[in-house]
């Protein structure tokens, strides 16, 4: 019985670790497709930008080696250019030097869509660490050109970030018997700052319940089992 109960034990918190190490697995590598706000965008005057993307709309770090970024655009004219009729160009201005302005070509393309590969963007910009790109650019090769749509595949999850704000009070204090005196003014003294602080996911309500199923099965054959030696005991 008691070969029994350490087995149960020992499925038991095989089974928590497994699930333990298969959370951590999916939470390091979460990602998603992220989607460009191209309402901006403009049509080309020849050898422009169409659309840029500073690090405050989207750092480039998030990109992982799946990445793909798949760009839609509209062109005024037919481009004769073989590397393509647009160009991602991703520029660090301000670490590196001498400065980068690093123009990569499509892997595939048509007259309206082109797709860039996360490998042809750290051969062209010299770096496999892409946290220092400062400007994300969508440019044309010789004929004008808009961008209509853009997404990048497979970019990592950034994490969630909370705001708390509190706000400073202002309470009057007025002596009953001084009515000529002027009246006092305190300030509360809680911090007028705002606070940002960063919080880890959510763990998904699907692995919770699992955890506590099988925590509570365990539990289950653990009574049973001990219920039924205390029962064998009055024969």
């Amino acid at each position: 019985m008691k070969s029994l109960k350490k087995n149960i034990f020992s499925i038991a918190a095989a089974m928590l670790l497994m699930l333990c190490c298969s959370f951590t697995a999916f939470a390091d590598d979460e990602v998603e497709d992220y989607e460009f706000n191209v309402s901006k965008a403009k049509m080309t005057s020849s050898w422009g930008q169409s659309i840029s993307f500073g690090q405050n709309e989207f750092n480039c770090s998030r990109f992982t080696e799946d990445t793909i970024i798949t760009v839609e655009f509209e062109l005024d004219g037919t481009s004769t250019i073989a590397l393509g009729p647009i160009e991602l160009i991703l520029q660090n201005y301000t670490t590196a030097n001498p400065q980068i302005w690093a123009k990569i070509a499509p892997f595939e393309f048509d007259e309206t869509s082109a797709s860039f590969s996360y490998e042809d963007m750290i051969a062209v910009y010299g770096l496999d660490d892409l946290s220092g790109v400062d400007t994300l650019c969508f440019g044309d090769t010789g004929t004008p050109m808009l961008v209509t749509k853009a997404v990048a595949t497979n970019c990592k999850v950034p994490p969630a970030v909370t705001t708390v704000t509190t706000k400073a009070t202002t309470e009057k204090i007025t002596e009953p018997d001084a009515a000529d005196e002027p009246a006092v003014t305190t300030a509360a003294t809680d911090n007028p700052n705002i606070i940002q602080t960063t919080t880890e996911e959510d763990l998904p309500i699907g692995l919770i319940i699992a955890v506590v199923a099988i925590v509570v099965v365990v539990v289950v054959v653990i009574v049973v089992i001990s219920a039924r030696k205390k029962r064998g005991k009055f024969y």
